[in-house]
């Protein structure tokens, strides 16, 4: 089920429940349409360590407002174990509704 044109943004929780190794991130994003949407953001570091207590992170999805489609985004997160070489990759996926109306950065036409 795509997430609605209203939806801005989209939280994850998570917690690494080992206090070593630690366990280092790296997060990257693709996006379908670079038309209908820009590059998504996290408010957390694009690479980092995985935070022992539970922690919430927002994810934005800046619709351009350009043109209206049904964008996929894949949100691709690579977790490390150091120093053991354990790679792990999560690849979240969601679709996400942008309307030519619906932009973070374009004006709104209601406001004359």
């Amino acid at each position: 089920m795509p997430l609605q044109n209203h939806i801005r943004e989209i939280y994850f929780t998570w917690q690494s429940l080992r206090d070593e190794p630690k366990m280092q991130y790296n997060i990257k994003f693709n996006v379908s349409n670079p038309r209908a949407m820009g590059t998504p953001t996290a408010n957390i570091s694009e690479s980092g360590t995985v935070p022992r207590k539970v922690s919430v992170f927002k994810v934005s999805l800046p619709c351009t407002g350009t043109i209206s489609a049904e964008v996929h985004v894949n949100m691709i997160i690579t977790v490390n174990m150091v120093p053991v070489f354990n790679l792990t990759t999560l690849d979240f996926r969601r679709k996400k509704v942008c309307t030519k109306s619906n932009s973070v950065w374009a004006p709104r036409e209601d406001l004359d």
